[in-house]
This record gives structure tokens, sequence and C-alpha cells, in this order.
């Protein structure tokens, strides 16, 4: 039998880094990001923002791809938070990302 858990710490910033998720409405767009993942299948277990960037620390499940997922929460962000009245200057995501695979510790 295999025992396998997956966990990714995931990383992306805005276009250009800019300083274009306020900390007054970042909890809007970590809560949209938490409901995709959900949807997904993919439990988040930590997830914060600063002004430019984002991390989410997930447990990937073997079935997801994670370029797929990182694509389809970036995607999807971006249409929802353009033009968005909490995020005015906010342009989308920069083109790339970081993942980092982290030990389970208990």
């Amino acid at each position: 039998m295999s025992y396998i858990i997956n966990y990714q710490h995931i990383i992306f910033r805005t276009y250009h880094s800019e300083p274009t998720i306020p900390e007054q409405s970042k909890v809007t767009m970590l809560a949209y990001i938490n409901a995709m993942s959900r949807r997904m299948d993919v439990p988040i277990l930590r997830i914060n923002a600063w002004h430019n960037h984002v991390h989410i620390l997930v447990k990937l499940p073997l079935k997801t791809n994670l370029p797929d997922y990182v694509k389809t929460i970036k995607v999807a962000t971006s249409k929802a938070f353009k033009g968005h009245g909490d995020f005015p200057s906010f342009k989308g995501w920069a083109s790339g990302y970081g993942a980092f695979s982290v030990s389970h510790f208990d």
C-alpha cells in the first residue's frame, strides 16, 4: 500500500509586482481563492497575501495537476478582481509562479 501526501507552497505575484492588493480588501480575495480551491477538492492549509503577492499552502491531491490548479486560480481571480471596486489598481498576475514541496511534521 502506498501513502503519498503532496504539500505545496505556492507563490505568485501581481502584474509587475505592483502593490495592488489592498490590506483592507485582501480577505475578499483570499476567501475567493479558498472557495475555488474547495470546489477543486484541493484543501488549503494556509493562505495569506501581501500587497504584491499571494502565498498558498495546499495539500495537493495526486489527481490534480499543479500547473492546471495554479492557472485556474490565477485566471479566475484576474477576471473577478480586475475592475473590482475593492481592488482599483489590480491588473492581474505576473506570468509564472513558484511552487515548493513542503515536508510534513507533527
